[in-house]
Protein backbone atom coordinates (compact mmCIF):
# COMPACT_ATOMS: atom_id res chain seq x y z
CA UNK A 1 0.00 0.00 0.00
CA UNK A 2 3.10 1.90 0.87
CA UNK A 3 4.91 1.61 -2.51
CA UNK A 4 1.39 2.94 -4.56
CA UNK A 5 1.42 6.30 -2.24
CA UNK A 6 5.25 7.06 -2.58
CA UNK A 7 5.84 6.05 -6.37
CA UNK A 8 4.45 9.30 -7.88
CA UNK A 9 6.63 10.47 -5.02
CA UNK A 10 9.88 9.33 -5.58
CA UNK A 11 10.95 12.06 -8.41
CA UNK A 12 10.11 14.82 -6.46
CA UNK A 13 12.48 13.20 -3.51
CA UNK A 14 15.06 12.81 -5.93
CA UNK A 15 15.37 15.90 -6.98
CA UNK A 16 15.33 17.51 -3.38
CA UNK A 17 18.18 14.93 -2.71
CA UNK A 18 20.10 16.17 -5.55
CA UNK A 19 19.29 19.71 -5.17
CA UNK A 20 20.33 19.57 -1.58
CA UNK A 21 23.56 17.88 -2.28
CA UNK A 22 25.14 20.17 -4.94
CA UNK A 23 24.04 23.29 -2.38
CA UNK A 24 25.78 21.64 0.23
CA UNK A 25 28.49 21.08 -1.59
CA UNK A 26 28.65 24.57 -3.24
CA UNK A 27 28.14 25.88 0.46
CA UNK A 28 31.59 23.58 1.52
CA UNK A 29 33.76 24.62 -0.77
CA UNK A 30 32.91 28.44 -0.52
CA UNK A 31 33.82 27.35 3.64
CA UNK A 32 37.09 25.93 2.23
CA UNK A 33 37.71 29.24 0.22
CA UNK A 34 36.95 31.48 3.40
CA UNK A 35 40.38 29.74 5.11
CA UNK A 36 42.52 29.45 2.18
CA UNK A 37 45.08 31.73 3.72
CA UNK A 38 45.07 29.78 6.73
CA UNK A 39 45.27 26.50 5.01
CA UNK A 40 48.39 27.55 2.74
CA UNK A 41 50.17 29.29 5.74
CA UNK A 42 49.64 25.98 8.04
CA UNK A 43 50.79 24.14 4.93
CA UNK A 44 53.91 25.66 4.37
CA UNK A 45 54.51 25.76 7.69
CA UNK A 46 54.58 21.91 7.99
CA UNK A 47 56.82 21.87 4.52
CA UNK A 48 59.60 24.27 6.14
CA UNK A 49 59.53 22.01 9.27
CA UNK A 50 59.98 18.81 7.09
CA UNK A 51 62.33 19.69 4.66
CA UNK A 52 64.56 21.99 7.16
CA UNK A 53 63.04 25.32 5.51
CA UNK A 54 65.91 27.26 6.91
CA UNK A 55 68.35 25.55 4.76
CA UNK A 56 66.41 24.25 1.82
CA UNK A 57 64.38 28.31 1.13
CA UNK A 58 61.73 26.12 -0.09
CA UNK A 59 59.36 28.32 -2.62
CA UNK A 60 55.60 26.82 -2.35
CA UNK A 61 54.40 27.05 -6.11
CA UNK A 62 50.54 26.97 -6.35
CA UNK A 63 48.30 25.34 -3.02
CA UNK A 64 45.41 23.75 -5.17
CA UNK A 65 42.09 21.67 -4.10
CA UNK A 66 42.73 18.36 -5.30
CA UNK A 67 40.21 15.95 -6.37
CA UNK A 68 36.19 15.29 -4.74
CA UNK A 69 35.10 16.34 -0.91
CA UNK A 70 35.75 13.55 1.01
CA UNK A 71 32.89 12.69 3.61
CA UNK A 72 34.04 10.96 6.22
CA UNK A 73 30.96 9.17 8.50
CA UNK A 74 30.59 11.84 10.78
CA UNK A 75 28.01 14.08 10.57
CA UNK A 76 24.80 14.19 12.86
CA UNK A 77 21.29 16.22 11.98
CA UNK A 78 20.01 18.11 14.79
CA UNK A 79 16.41 18.52 15.58
CA UNK A 80 16.74 22.42 15.48
CA UNK A 81 16.62 22.18 11.15
CA UNK A 82 20.77 22.04 11.38
CA UNK A 83 23.27 19.16 10.53
CA UNK A 84 27.24 18.65 11.33
CA UNK A 85 29.52 17.48 9.00
CA UNK A 86 33.04 16.67 9.00
CA UNK A 87 34.80 16.62 5.42
CA UNK A 88 38.08 16.74 4.34
CA UNK A 89 39.88 17.83 0.92
CA UNK A 90 43.04 16.73 -0.20
CA UNK A 91 45.14 19.88 -2.04
CA UNK A 92 48.14 19.36 -4.28
CA UNK A 93 51.63 20.94 -3.13
CA UNK A 94 53.71 21.45 -5.70
CA UNK A 95 56.83 23.50 -4.64
CA UNK A 96 60.81 23.71 -5.44
CA UNK A 97 63.90 23.84 -2.90
CA UNK A 98 67.28 23.83 -2.99
CA UNK A 99 68.97 20.55 -1.90
CA UNK A 100 72.76 19.76 -1.60
CA UNK A 101 74.10 17.73 -4.17
CA UNK A 102 74.97 15.03 -1.56
CA UNK A 103 71.32 14.28 -0.55
CA UNK A 104 69.73 14.58 -4.00
CA UNK A 105 70.61 10.47 -4.47
CA UNK A 106 70.01 9.29 -1.33
CA UNK A 107 66.03 11.68 -1.16
CA UNK A 108 65.06 10.82 -4.80
CA UNK A 109 65.08 7.21 -3.45
CA UNK A 110 62.76 7.86 -1.33
CA UNK A 111 60.61 10.50 -2.79
CA UNK A 112 59.52 11.53 -6.89
CA UNK A 113 62.29 14.14 -6.92
CA UNK A 114 62.49 16.38 -10.22
CA UNK A 115 65.73 18.07 -10.75
CA UNK A 116 65.38 21.92 -12.09
CA UNK A 117 68.42 22.71 -12.24
CA UNK A 118 71.35 20.39 -11.50
CA UNK A 119 74.42 23.17 -12.17
CA UNK A 120 72.31 26.05 -9.80
CA UNK A 121 75.72 26.37 -8.10
CA UNK A 122 78.92 24.02 -7.02
CA UNK A 123 76.83 22.52 -3.57
CA UNK A 124 73.48 22.65 -4.61
CA UNK A 125 70.78 21.22 -6.95
CA UNK A 126 67.05 22.96 -7.41
CA UNK A 127 64.90 20.68 -6.97
CA UNK A 128 60.88 20.23 -7.26
CA UNK A 129 58.56 18.26 -5.24
CA UNK A 130 54.44 17.67 -5.42
CA UNK A 131 53.32 16.80 -1.79
CA UNK A 132 49.36 16.28 -0.82
CA UNK A 133 48.03 17.66 2.13
CA UNK A 134 45.12 16.78 3.46
CA UNK A 135 42.86 19.38 5.32
CA UNK A 136 39.61 18.20 7.72
CA UNK A 137 36.55 21.07 8.65
CA UNK A 138 33.78 21.25 10.68
CA UNK A 139 30.47 22.64 9.36
CA UNK A 140 27.16 23.45 11.33
CA UNK A 141 24.63 24.40 8.34
CA UNK A 142 21.13 25.54 8.82
CA UNK A 143 19.04 22.70 6.22
CA UNK A 144 15.73 24.45 6.78
CA UNK A 145 15.36 26.08 3.38
CA UNK A 146 17.20 23.42 0.93
CA UNK A 147 17.44 26.39 -1.40
CA UNK A 148 18.92 28.74 1.33
CA UNK A 149 21.00 26.77 2.96
CA UNK A 150 23.36 28.67 5.53
CA UNK A 151 26.46 28.29 7.65
CA UNK A 152 26.03 28.78 11.42
CA UNK A 153 29.76 27.83 11.97
CA UNK A 154 32.56 26.71 10.80
CA UNK A 155 36.23 25.26 11.66
CA UNK A 156 39.35 24.26 10.10
CA UNK A 157 40.31 20.89 11.83
CA UNK A 158 43.71 21.46 13.75
CA UNK A 159 45.47 18.66 12.19
CA UNK A 160 46.10 18.65 8.66
CA UNK A 161 47.89 15.98 7.19
CA UNK A 162 50.89 16.16 4.55
CA UNK A 163 52.08 13.33 2.59
CA UNK A 164 54.85 13.07 0.01
CA UNK A 165 52.84 10.89 -2.08
CA UNK A 166 49.55 10.61 -3.81
CA UNK A 167 48.03 8.40 -1.55
CA UNK A 168 44.46 9.41 -2.87
CA UNK A 169 45.07 9.35 -6.79
CA UNK A 170 43.53 5.79 -7.21
CA UNK A 171 41.77 6.68 -10.24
Amino acid sequence: MNEKLLQPLLPKIKEFNEQLNTNIKQLLREVIDSYKQQIESSITELINNKINGESTEPNILNIESYGPLIFPRKANVFGDGSIYIYFTQTFSVPFEYFLPKTEVIEISEERNLSIIDADWNDWVMLVEEQWFANVGFEVILNIDDTSDLKVEESYIYEEIKIHDKNIWAKS
